[in-house]
């Protein structure tokens, strides 16, 4: 198993994080905090203080969740390069997820939060003592 050094005083390049319900046939860049984020509005907060939020997406209605990250924990981009390591790219604190006709999305319907909570609690099982 590969090791990525990260320190939070050392590395400042953040991210902001999009799950979209559906697939976009591209790869690279995008200017999202342009022409996606610019445009995010805050309907509510939920009971976890996730942040309940809308957006569209080429005219569809998108409803979604600004999911915080736990305080000790950090999400990490990262890419493989000509050696066959993994570079440290960004790193991210908080993930939009996103659902496509869906007004009332709630934390105990997200799947990335469910996801993110039974494999945080494997996590713990597998590397405790």
């Amino acid at each position: 198993m590969e090791n990525i050094g990260y320190s939070d005083e050392n590395f400042t390049k953040t991210s902001e994080v999009h799950l979209l319900p559906f697939k976009i046939q591209y790869t690279g860049e995008a200017h999202v905090k342009s022409f996606f984020s610019s445009s995010i509005t805050l309907k509510n907060v939920d009971d976890q203080k996730n942040e309940i939020v809308e957006n569209s997406f080429r005219g569809r209605p998108l409803n979604g969740l600004n999911i915080n990250l736990d305080k000790n924990q950090n999400g990490f981009i990262v890419k493989d390069n000509e050696n066959k390591n993994h570079e440290l790219v960004s790193v991210f604190k908080n993930v939009y997820s996103w659902h496509l006709d869906e007004p009332n999305v709630t934390s105990d319907k997200d799947l990335f939060i469910k996801t993110k909570n039974e494999w945080f609690s494997i996590s713990k099982i597998i590397h405790s003592d």
